[in-house]
């Protein structure tokens, strides 16, 4: 009666999960391990309560109950699935921790998953998924191991999450075009994918390769579609969709339209505040951005104190060009130095923005070593970062042409601020 007693409840978790009951979900977990009639059969239950806790963006719940999974298995097939679930989860939602763990911790969680899994496995597919995100030197090479294995299995899910792989690998290499289509891929997809958050996911992974490309319509349309399919999920979706709209606003430097979603921002990252969601401090840093722009110091400086106050450790880079942005706004050349003195992520974050304030940035403190160093690699035709990089190099070499150049390229993508900046140059 007992086993066939967690059995239903862990049948009841599922169907709470499909429905993104999350919390209830976990009740039910947690009466099930409760009941668990040794520590070995409570393995398989932890490890479905870690990948609960992920889906409410609790990293801390999330570890803790993998390394209990850890800790009571002595089933091979279990150890495997709790590694490359680790591995996989931490690399597709890598904000949910405010300390984030140390690269080296999820590269050991990727290294054991591959060593303990089978070759044909879905379980093999997540690690090496997860292996593409973390390691830049094998990246490609992994994603398209896992996107070949993912077709053989023929799961769909696994395949979008291959092909997600695919995408942010080539968007990495700065092949905007690849990344695109692959992000564009998953969509073919979408009809066999039940999970809500999936398919939020496959909108928020189409953003940023659109937005380098300069397609700002579409990306517009995607935060869109975003922001109504997570009006059933979690505070947490809210909390995104809220930000890719704020993202949206932040590629075309439209503040104001930023200033419009101020108060939702509020409210999102009020609700969110349990979460340890590094979009709750960028959210407000952009909110603090615009009313700065807007020579509204006060509250751009309160606004600023509380994205402070929610203390993500280890996130710096993902607020870095916010903050860049919010120096160059006030004119503080020392603290955009103090900025710069870090070098440039390889890696894009949320999008093209990161590296066009970085270009602004070295534009303003006249480094033309740095510039020089940079802006080569963006200087693909009728791309978001193109102008970007024209201008920056105009003004380092004081070259009217290309300033001019740099002009034409931001009235071409419709980046009406960006263009009035590039004008007041000549």
């Amino acid at each position: 009666m007992q086993e066939k007693a967690v059995r239903w409840l862990r049948r009841a978790a599922q169907l709470a999960i499909d429905r993104y009951e999350v919390d209830d979900s976990l009740v039910l977990l947690h009466r099930a391990v409760e009941m668990a009639s040794s520590p070995e059969s409570s393995a398989p239950i932890w490890l479905e309560i870690g990948n609960a806790n992920a889906l409410k963006y609790d990293g801390e719940a999330f570890w803790t109950a993998m390394q209990r999974s850890l800790e009571h298995s002595t089933d091979p097939a279990t150890t495997a699935k709790t590694y490359s679930d680790l591995a996989f989860q931490a690399s597709i939602r890598g904000g949910m921790w405010k300390k984030h763990p140390p690269p080296d911790t999820v590269a050991g969680w990727v290294e054991q998953a591959l060593e303990l899994t089978g070759e044909e496995t879905p379980e093999r597919t997540r690690a090496l998924i997860a292996q593409a995100s973390v390691d830049r030197e094998v990246g490609e090479a992994s994603a398209r191991e896992a996107s070949t294995l993912a077709d053989r299995l023929g799961d769909p899910e696994l395949r979008s999450w291959a092909w997600m792989s695919r995408a942010v690998a080539a968007f990495e290499a700065d092949r905007f075009e690849d990344a695109l289509t692959w992000a564009q891929r998953r969509f073919d997809l979408e009809a066999a994918i039940s999970d809500p958050d999936h398919l939020v996911e496959l909108r928020e992974s189409a953003m940023p390769p659109a937005a380098a490309l300069g397609r700002l319509r579409e990306v517009h349309r995607l935060a869109r579609e975003h922001d109504g399919l997570t009006k059933r999920l979690s505070p947490h979706h809210r909390m995104h969709s809220v930000a890719v709209l704020t993202e949206v606003e932040e590629l075309a430097g439209n503040w104001k339209g930023i200033r419009a979603l101020e108060e939702r921002v509020e409210q999102a990252v009020e609700a969110n505040r349990d979460t340890p969601c590094v979009r709750n401090a960028r959210c407000l840093l952009l909110c603090a951005l615009a009313r700065a722009e807007a020579g509204d110091e006060e509250p751009a400086r309160n606004l600023e104190s509380a994205a402070d106050e929610l203390g993500m450790e280890g996130h710096d880079y993902a607020l870095e060009a916010v903050r860049i942005r919010l120096a160059l706004a006030r004119g503080d050349l020392d603290e955009l130095g103090q900025l710069m003195k870090t070098r440039a992520r390889e890696r894009f974050v949320f999008g093209p923005q990161e590296h066009a304030a970085r270009l602004d940035a070295l534009a303003a403190l006249r480094d033309r070593e740095r510039v020089q160093e940079l802006a080569p690699r963006f200087l693909q035709r009728r791309t978001y970062l193109e102008p970007f990089a024209l201008r920056s190099l105009g003004i380092v070499r004081e070259d009217e042409n290309l300033i001019r150049q740099s002009l034409e390229r931001f009235e071409a993508l419709k980046l009406d601020w960006h263009a009035e900046q590039t004008r007041a140059l000549r």
